[in-house]
């Protein structure tokens, strides 16, 4: 099964950034812009794995929550060339990378480069205007994080929730 760890996003988050990655689509055709349900933070992408083999791994793992603030918009490789449009995270980001490392860590992966971010749209041409402004977000408690399924369509991914953790 496709998988991956992220921290998903209060409902009220999602609902201010969706406008933002809307915009998007509309200064390009080619986008393919994240759907409001989909919105977190990707902690570790797994690919094909078993599920509970993964999970297994975290028997009682514990996690100190923690803040984390969004703001900024920004792009990979870069806003001059964008291929990926993201929304980065102001506070919270080595908290978040110490997370990175545990999970990498404790499922023996190999250490990749870790920019703890919010994918809003992923772009396949030029984009006409970036957006630079995004609304005044609040910080918000990350306790847990999730183990999602990703199931690929031609309308984009449907990711389902399988686990919490800590549960």
């Amino acid at each position: 099964m496709r998988c991956f760890f992220g921290v998903p996003l209060p409902a009220s988050i999602r609902k201010k950034i969706a406008p933002v990655a809307k915009e998007i689509l509309s200064n390009s055709a080619n986008a393919k812009v994240v759907s409001e349900e989909n919105l977190h933070i990707t902690l570790r992408f797994l690919g094909d794995v078993e599920p509970t083999e993964i999970l297994s791994s975290f028997t009682g793992f514990t996690l100190e929550p923690f803040r984390v603030k969004l703001s900024d918009i920004g792009a990979f490789p870069d806003k001059r060339n964008p291929r990926v449009v993201w929304l980065g995270v102001s506070s919270g980001s080595e908290k978040l990378v110490e997370l990175y490392n545990r999970i990498t860590s404790l499922l023996h992966l190999e250490s990749e480069r870790f920019h703890p971010h919010v994918t809003l749209a992923r772009l396949r041409s030029r984009i006409e205007q970036f957006p630079e402004t995004i609304p005044e977000l609040e910080p918000f408690e990350v306790s847990k994080f999730t183990l999602f399924s990703s199931t690929l369509t031609p309308s984009g991914p449907v990711y389902q929730n399988i686990s919490s953790i800590p549960a």
